[in-house]
């Protein structure tokens, strides 16, 4: 409110039937999307990283959070996924470094 000029907000929210979980689920799903640092949450102000939630360390591995949602089962069944697995948590790992969140 206090900033002049347009604003942006990213939410991370789960969509019940589209990840195939439970609504109860939904607080700790999305709090292990930060956690694993595939969801960063971060605050920028002006292009300035001004705020930001460090990860827990060890920060969980992104395995975690996905295996809470059936529409990744896909990935644990076959080397391939396995493959599929290793680059996402890289993606995660990249964040963590980049946003310095350990």
């Amino acid at each position: 409110m206090e900033t002049e000029g347009p604003a942006y907000i990213q939410i991370l929210s789960t969509c019940v039937p589209g990840w195939k979980t439970e609504t109860g689920q939904t607080m700790s799903i999305a709090r292990l999307a930060a956690q694993t640092g595939l969801y960063p949450s971060v605050e920028y102000t002006n292009g300035v990283l001004t705020d930001k939630i460090k990860v827990p360390s060890p920060a969980p591995k992104v395995d975690e959070y996905l295996k809470l949602q059936p529409r990744f089962a896909h990935l644990f069944k076959s080397k391939q996924g396995r493959e599929q697995l290793a680059y996402i948590q890289s993606i995660a790992d990249g964040n963590i470094a980049k946003y310095e969140l350990a």
